[in-house]
């Protein structure tokens, strides 16, 4: 049997997405459906973190958003510790996210990299029974035993999730601005590169409400990772693939 291993990226690329964006305006399956094809596309291409920057200061979205993407990100057999609570009704609705912390089954393999997940005062690893360890990241060593050995930093576990406030984010190193009015990153890849290097990159998308950007004055670097687009609109999921897609080679 094959193992799956990705490690994680070795300098930081993060994605920052407005909470006004149409993504996370919806409800129920709707809100499922978006929220699950960003989590796809940062964990294909091994994003770092994904930042949520609250321009309409809601808590309620910030708590329903959150909750449904640790849900997402957790190993299958975590999920039943989860509440049943409104904000997870369709939570069934995502597709499966599939790092490599995330196995199809039961049995263990050697080598294979598990999430040792609290489950009272031992931990569950989604082999049958738990286990007297603290949570974190194992390696099984003997899958006929069940032993696993502690492990650090080994694979990719998915992007870190958090919020943050517009003028923060303007303030992160590495910042780029994905837009239809910029120039093409391919023509720059040089310099990414060097700033990914030294300080790391993050991907901003969608314009926050209230015209923030503009008012900030923010200078910085901007491109247009989707040239000659076909269609009059972009939605922020779709801009989100193309522009990973063109990084993800930029950045090797």
């Amino acid at each position: 049997m094959n193992l799956f291993f990705a490690p994680p990226r070795r300098g930081r690329l993060s994605v920052a997405l407005p909470l006004s964006s149409p993504l996370v305006k919806g409800t129920g399956p709707s809100l499922s459906c978006k929220l699950s094809q960003v989590l796809r596309a940062a964990a294909a291409f091994r994003v770092s973190e994904l930042m949520w920057v609250d321009d309409i200061n809601d808590e309620s979205k910030r708590r329903k958003v959150r909750l449904m993407i640790d849900y997402a990100l957790s190993p299958p057999y975590s999920k039943r510790y989860f509440p049943l609570t409104p904000d997870l009704s369709n939570a069934a609705l995502m597709d499966p996210i599939q790092v490599p912390t995330h196995p199809d089954r039961a049995v263990p393999v050697e080598g294979e990299v598990r999430l040792g997940v609290k489950s009272g005062n031992r931990v569950d690893f989604g082999v049958g029974k738990r286990f007297k360890k603290e949570p974190g990241l194992y390696v099984v060593t003997d899958s006929l035993r069940l032993k696993f050995r502690p492990v650090k930093d080994l694979v990719y576990l998915g992007p870190r999730v958090k919020f943050l406030k517009f003028q923060e984010l303007i303030k992160l190193p590495g910042l780029v601005l994905g837009s239809r009015s910029c120039g093409n990153p391919l023509l720059d890849s040089d310099r990414l590169v060097e700033i990914f290097e030294r300080e790391g990159l993050t991907l901003f998308l969608g314009p926050p409400q209230g015209g923030l950007l503009k008012e900030s004055g923010w200078r910085g670097l901007c491109y247009n990772f989707l040239p000659e687009q076909g269609v009059k609109d972009v939605r922020t999921e779709e801009a989100l693939w193309a522009s990973l897609s063109i990084l993800n080679v930029i950045l090797q």
